[in-house]
This record gives structure tokens, C-alpha cells and sequence, in this order.
């Protein structure tokens, strides 16, 4: 049975290509009249992320390199949500003090990576550079309307907003695709599924997709006080 991601067509092609798209010289250059030559280019980190992208892999970064309160620890919390009205937190931890005395470091980024296992489990790695890396592996569920094949999901980002000490922030969803009955109807009834196409989200989560996705899970960063 065939797949329509209505959703990921859009990601996929329309923010896909935004995000790769750079400025580049014509080098199509008429050697002679009606004859053109194709020159090979350098490939670049957008090139790169593209061609990850097309294997399902995917990567946030986030700068922390103004947090410079020596005395507060960042922590990570991640929280899978089924629905709009179930939550459960599955890890919740310090990862690393603002300041290193060890070699006299200050915090710099955290990265999220977000890799494919198999079709029905992904392993996200929440890497604060220089401090740690920890693994969580995000299992997939069955996506409407047969239940018959593991969703599809993508990460999105939440829109930047301040954070004090003893505060938690989102940073980044991991979210399924979710079925779309209506537009199936377009499709002559094969299954289609849609996902947001907001640039960032809100970190209050009153989008719609926060009531139309199934399953995802939210990724939270804080501050506190660090331990003596």
C-alpha cells in the first residue's frame, strides 16, 4: 500500500530546499553557441545536511555560549507525550556544570542527534559539547488508520526564549506524522498524513500539530544551582 506524506513533501522539498539554497555564480558558461558545460562545485554543510536528511538522520544545535554563571549546571529533560493529555518524563538529569575547572572551559553548544535504528526505533544523542553525550532510544508507534506500519517523525525546533536559574525551556520535539482522513479522500483513499510546517514552534505547545500529532517527545534544557 502506498505511503502519501503530504507533509513530508513540503518538508522535504520546499524547507529542504530553502535551507540548502545558497548563492552560487552561473558556471553553466556557453563554450560555444548552444553548447554549455556543467563544472563541478565544492560541497558544503548544507549539501551535507541534505543528504542526511534523505536518510531520516538529523541534527539541532543550540548556542550556550553566553551562559556564564560559574555557579549553575545545565540539566535535560525529555518528555514523550501520546497525545495531547498523556505524559511521561523519560530522563531527567544533570549534564554538566556552566564552568570546568578540570581544563578551564566554558560552555559552548548543545547538539541533538537524531539517528534511525530500524522503522520502528530512533536513538536521539543529547551531546553538551565538552561535558557529555547521553543516549535515549525513542520507540516508534503504529500510525492510523490500519496501524499496520510505524509512523514517520521529524524534529522540529521551538522558538528562542530567555531562561533563568531553576527554569526549564523546550528546545526541540521529535514528532509522528498524523493521518489526515480528508485529504486521503483527494488520494482516491490511500493513506496520506501531514505534519507542521512552522518554521519554530511555539514553546507554550497551542500549535495545532500539538493536537493533531500522535506521539512525540519534547527535549527541555535548565539551569541550577550546581552541586559543591
Amino acid at each position: 500500500m502506498k505511503k502519501i506524506l503530504a507533509g513530508s513533501l513540503l518538508v522535504l522539498i520546499f524547507t529542504g530546499t530553502a535551507v540548502a539554497k545558497k548563492s552560487v555564480e552561473p558556471r553553466a558558461v556557453p563554450t560555444e553557441a548552444g553548447v554549455y558545460r556543467a563544472e563541478p562545485v565544492p560541497v558544503d554543510a548544507a549539501d551535507l545536511r541534505e543528504l542526511l536528511e534523505l536518510k531520516e538522520m538529523y541534527i539541532q544545535k543550540y548556542d550556550l555560549s553566553g551562559i556564564r554563571d560559574t555557579t549553575l549546571q545545565v540539566t535535560l529533560r525529555i518528555d514523550e507525550h501520546f497525545g495531547r493529555d498523556s505524559v511521561r518524563t523519560v530522563r531527567e538529569m544533570a549534564m554538566g556544570d556552566v564552568f570546568s575547572p578540570w581544563d578551564s572551559t566554558g560552555l559552548t553548544s548543545l547538539k541533538l542527534f537524531f539517528v534511525p535504528r530500524t522503522d520502528s526505533a530512533a536513538m536521539l544523542y543529547c551531546n553538551l559539547e565538552g561535558r557529555m553525550q547521553v543516549g535515549t532510544l525513542l520507540k516508534f508507534r503504529k500510525a492510523e488508520p490500519d496501524f499496520r506500519r510505524y509512523n514517520t517523525y521529524r524534529p522540529k525546533s521551538f522558538k528562542t526564549e530567555g531562561m533563568k536559574a531553576g527554569e526549564k525551556v523546550p528546545v526541540a520535539f521529535f514528532g509522528a506524522f498524523w493521518y489526515d482522513a480528508e485529504l486521503s479522500k483527494r488520494f482516491g483513499g490511500e493513506p496520506a498524513y501531514r505534519f507542521c510546517m512552522e518554521r519554530r514552534m511555539d514553546t507554550d505547545m497551542h500549535n495545532e500539530a500539538f493536537v493533531r500529532m500522535p506521539h512525540y517527545w519534547v527535549v527541555y534544557i535548565g539551569l541550577e544551582k550546581r552541586e559543591k
